[in-house]
């Protein structure tokens, strides 16, 4: 189709632009990133399900306000009796609106948008297009079975995008600080391989290279501050987190772990 030949044409621009020997810049990543996106789905980037903040549509006008103000988000979906059921979604904004302009009462949904439904399977690349063109910032991902599999915003799209792209340029910048013999603040960056190598450990990810990357994999869910794993008498706890990516972390290793090293070690 059109978009896998614009997509081949943008790969051949990026290798025409490497093969002059021109280092990769931060444009040339950002295409690289887009055109790689062909394969990747919405259900990889979506705030799953079990994450999801919603409210009940017949909930007060003024408690969704505060809801939606508490947890800092700009729109929020409404749901009928079980969250399957979504029935629209509401913009800060228009709540704000209405409460300031001491219109006379009506029901939430009145005041919702339309809820914009995609399938968990739909490619990234296509779901930007089509989020820019309906004009709109969030959209429902729906299971096979027609049911809430989670939700995704054009925001999670651009971080994706532009934020594996700063991944790739920090990636020889992740630090690891050496608290003590047995604990450090590292970089969610910082490779499985350092981190072994630093406490004579051997933790081994599946399809994940990165201290952030087992983590998230451990946690099965957004990451929080304060989140912890164990695994090879190690101990990771989440320090900081930008979005829904994981920033920092604190690893101790367990002091067991140093009685049990071979002698002349440590």
């Amino acid at each position: 189709g059109e978009a896998g030949e614009e997509d081949e044409e943008l790969l051949r621009l990026v290798e025409a632009h490497e093969d002059d020997g021109e280092e990769g810049n931060g444009e040339l990543a950002m295409i690289r990133r887009i055109a790689g996106m062909v394969d990747r789905t919405v259900r990889e980037i979506m705030v799953p399900r079990i994450d999801m903040v919603a409210a009940e549509a017949d909930a007060p006008v003024e408690d969704v306000l505060q809801l939606i103000m508490e947890r800092g988000f700009s729109r929020i979906p409404l749901y009928e009796e079980t969250i399957d059921n979504i029935v629209g979604v509401v913009y800060a904004k228009d709540l704000l609106k209405y409460l300031s302009g001491g219109r006379p009462p009506v029901a939430l949904r009145d005041l919702a948008r339309p809820a914009y439904a995609i399938p968990e399977g739909k490619r990234i690349d296509e779901l930007l297009t089509e989020l820019r063109q309906h004009r709109v910032h969030i959209a429902i991902v729906v299971d096979e079975y027609g049911g809430t599999a989670g939700l995704v915003t054009i925001e999670d799209v651009l971080e994706e995008i532009v934020g594996e792209i700063q991944d790739e340029y920090d990636r020889e910048e992740a630090t690891i600080e050496r608290v003590t013999d047995t604990e450090a603040i590292v970089d969610a960056r910082v490779s499985l391989d350092a981190l072994n190598e630093l406490f004579e450990l051997e933790i081994e990810g599946e399809d994940f290279d990165t201290v952030g990357g087992f983590v998230y994999h451990e946690l099965g869910r957004m990451p929080a501050p304060g989140d912890e794993v164990r695994s090879d008498g190690v101990t990771m706890r989440v320090l900081s987190v930008l979005g829904r990516r994981i920033k920092k972390v604190r690893v101790t290793r367990a002091l067991e772990r140093v009685e049990e090293a071979p002698e002349g070690t440590g």
